[in-house]
């Protein structure tokens, strides 16, 4: 099958850095007041001291509160538990690795924390940030994202000289969401063995945040055009694959009163002003779905906004994705998108299309990011 013109680099196999598979600390929950741990042939440490209960064993750790570790300058690990068996079981789900109880600074409660391998890992997000009935070659190019971006967390935390989180990750859409063992399906464990230590690079050296969402609507975007911060090797690109698939065109009303207060918010939080006009003076300026700016007027003046911005503070109930329009109707607003999701790099929907025409992961990859490279680390 003939490629997709990459226009600068082409995707390739190399070995770059002697990287052993590495471990990851994933987030699971937060400022618990109780946890209760149980399993089979438990080990549990603390202060440095470990204790080996033979047979089925369960644990219930009261946290409410933390008073004598309210001043703590780094997290602090309170329990680390594993089992012999591979296997612990916390609040009904079970998962591979370690949990471990950590302290946070000013803590209103422990923190859960899941240290397993890596690739397990990429397992238990493919499971839940894929449907793993999709075909495998979609899922590999989910497997190597989501590794991606996790090495990535990894490294950026160890490389800070301050390590203001015990974790690398939560496990929630802020960074990836990861299910527990009796999530991972087998297309879901084949795609994560398949692309084993594969990873996206910038100019074959550098490990780069790789970003996926559920649908573009015919357009990828930047992590500039939709955070404001640059991330090198990103491009804006076309994508004639998602339309018949996911999530339509959609539509929603709202009251003007609702605009104003998300604008309003908005404008506060990313550039310290303003609306000081009143509903009554709020306008929208006339605008395109691809703009990733959304003009208002406060009376006479002017001022402009992402629209990412916007979507943050009125909610995924009006705006599904960044890709959206607002049409006056001056008693109240429509706003009229297409699209799922931020819209920043592998497009979900886009994916599943590509690999339904018989494109491997590789062209896949290639298409939502021509200027990264493929390498194999491990």
């Amino acid at each position: 099958m003939k490629l997709i013109s990459l226009g600068l680099a082409i995707l390739q196999f190399m070995v770059v850095e002697s990287f052993a598979s590495p471990t990851i600390r994933v987030l699971i929950g937060s400022n618990k007041k109780q946890v209760s741990v149980s399993g089979l042939d438990l080990v549990k440490m603390t202060a440095g001291k470990e204790k080996v209960y033979p047979g089925k064993k369960s644990f219930t750790f009261n946290y409410a509160p933390l008073k004598k570790h309210q001043d703590l300058e780094s997290p602090l690990l309170l329990t680390k538990i594993s089992s012999r068996t591979g296997l612990v079981t916390i609040d009904n789900s079970k998962y591979r690795g370690s949990i471990q109880l950590v302290a946070p600074t000013s803590p209103k409660g422990c923190n859960v924390v899941n240290e397993l391998s890596l690739e397990t890992y990429i397992g238990s997000v493919l499971a839940k940030e894929m449907n793993p009935n999709w075909p495998i070659e979609a899922l590999k190019a989910q497997a190597v994202a989501a590794r991606s971006y996790a090495l990535y967390k990894i490294k950026n935390r160890k490389n800070k000289k301050n390590l203001s989180s015990y974790y690398d990750l939560e496990n929630s859409e802020k960074h990836q969401v990861n299910g527990d063992f009796f999530d991972v399906t087998f297309n879901a464990s084949k795609a994560q063995r398949l692309t084993k230590g594969e990873v996206l690079s910038f100019k074959n050296k550098s490990l780069v945040p790789v970003f996926f969402h559920s649908k573009c609507g015919g357009k990828t975007r930047t992590p500039e055009q939709v955070w404001s911060n640059k991330v090198d090797g990103y491009e804006s690109v076309e994508c004639r694959f998602c339309h018949k698939n996911g999530v339509k065109n959609w539509s929603n009303s709202l009251t003007k009163e609702t605009l104003y207060s998300a604008v309003d918010r908005a404008l506060k939080y990313h550039r310290g002003t303003s609306l000081g006009n009143g509903v009554s003076k709020f306008k929208v300026a006339p605008g395109t779905q691809d703009d990733s700016h959304i003009r208002v007027y406060d009376n006479d003046r002017l001022l402009s906004l992402k629209k990412s911005r916007v979507r943050s503070t009125l909610g995924r109930k009006y705006t599904l994705s960044n890709t959206f329009s607002v049409t006056d109707n001056k008693d109240s607003f429509t706003i009229k998108g297409r699209g799922f999701g931020h819209g920043v790099g592998l497009c979900q929907f886009g994916a599943l299309e590509m690999a339904k025409r018989g494109y491997t992961y590789i062209e896949i990859l290639s298409h939502y990011f021509p200027s990264l490279t493929l390498k194999k680390i491990y």
